[in-house]
């Protein structure tokens, strides 16, 4: 299935469950968007975005910011979720590839439980926080800048984070040992959180469980090098 000129970027939905492309909103006008089966679609090179998505109602869709549906297909209740841009920042191309897990062993960073939906995109070179808002993202989000207001940003959370190369996102409980670099809570009366990395506009769209969610945050040193890991979670506060 190929949609061959959507407006200013998609991200990928299935039920509660979302995450903006890693190429979204960085596309400078019209891009073409390959879905289909990854084995299908598969150029024959790593993807540049995986990620896992909870798919209750049994179908993934592709969705403008402005919630237009421009793709749809059936996917298996857990998906893995492969992305390939024809360039990094200003794709003509991007494909998406949907397919069930091949090995869940093979997975063990991303899965934390089967309900939980996870996504591990690399991190700009040099981000040293990032900012959480509950919001729709605007028709044009190429224009939707949040650092520089000083308004939106008061009215989010900035999550100061040591450098890193990737972010782990999971609406899971982590399993961690050692207390998070940061702990706050997000008011989300329309359950949807943006993710910013500083100097730049957003990189993942979360849907979330409740109207007040927990941000947490770890830096987790692994043999790859720094990862964030940002756990978002209903919160129990009234």
């Amino acid at each position: 299935m190929v949609m061959p000129t959507p407006p200013w970027g998609a991200y990928v939905s299935a039920s509660n469950s979302c995450l903006i492309l890693g190429c979204m909103p960085d596309i400078d006008g019209p891009t073409q968007i390959v879905l289909g089966d990854s084995a299908e679609v598969d150029p024959g090179r790593p993807a540049d975005f995986v990620s896992l998505l909870r798919v209750p109602d049994g179908e993934v869709r592709v969705t403008t910011v402005g919630d237009e549906v421009l793709l749809r297909m059936p996917a298996p209740p857990l998906s893995l979720v492969e992305v390939w841009r024809s360039h990094p920042k200003w794709p003509e191309t991007v494909i998406i590839g949907i397919s069930p897990p091949a090995s869940r062993s093979a997975l063990p960073a991303m899965l934390p439980t089967e309900q939980a939906t996870r996504a591990v995109p690399d991190l700009p070179e040099g981000v040293d926080r990032l900012f959480l808002h509950n919001a729709v993202m605007a028709d044009r989000p190429d224009v939707f800048n949040p650092w520089l207001s000083d308004r939106t940003l008061a009215s989010g959370l900035v999550v100061p984070i040591a450098p890193a190369s990737k972010l782990e996102v999971t609406d899971a409980e982590p399993a961690m040992s050692n207390d998070p670099v940061f702990d706050a809570v997000l008011p989300t009366p329309n359950r949807r959180v943006g993710i910013f990395p500083n100097d730049r506009r957003v990189m993942l769209r979360v849907d979330t469980a409740a109207k007040l969610t927990r941000v947490r945050a770890w830096v987790e040193l692994r043999p790859e090098g720094a990862i964030v890991i940002l756990a978002l979670t209903p919160s129990e506060e009234p």
